[in-house]
């Protein structure tokens, strides 16, 4: 979070807790009740429903992030692949790990180490050749 965004959030949390806290101690005043204790009432008040709102709001996100975070697990651990043995060319199935390139043979126990690589394409819209030697010969 930039400096400027953190400084404008700060200053609407102070402008919120001690806009509540006056407005708590006007409707306490209205009532004939002393205006700064009904503001710093407003004040405690406010502060503690703030906090405990913001302590189950980041509890139930990092819950979600947590199932998230599980869920991508078990499905990237369901993916796997056919390799052959270096040794033996026996077909073993191993799961693809990133983090991990070593797998151990079933017949042979030998290690062997995995080289990945991504490609990638892209689907586009077939034209047709007329058009092309149209476009050709204008030019």
């Amino acid at each position: 979070m930039k400096f400027k965004e953190a400084l404008g959030l700060l200053s609407s949390l102070f402008i919120k807790l001690f806009g509540i806290s006056i407005l708590f101690g006007l409707i306490g005043w209205s009532f004939g009740l002393p205006i700064l204790g009904m503001c710093l009432i407003g004040f405690i008040f406010n502060f503690i429903v703030g906090t405990a709102f913001t302590y189950v709001y980041n509890y139930k996100h990092e819950k979600l992030i947590a199932e998230q975070n599980k869920a991508l697990l078990e499905y990237e651990s369901k993916k796997t692949a056919k390799v052959q043995c270096a040794f033996c060319h026996t077909e073993n199935i191993v799961p693809i790990d990133l983090s991990n390139t070593k797998f151990k043979c079933n017949k042979c126990h030998h290690v062997n180490r995995l080289i990945v690589t991504f490609d990638a394409a892209q689907i586009t819209v077939p034209q047709s050749t007329d058009d092309m030697i149209g476009r050709a010969v204008e030019t």
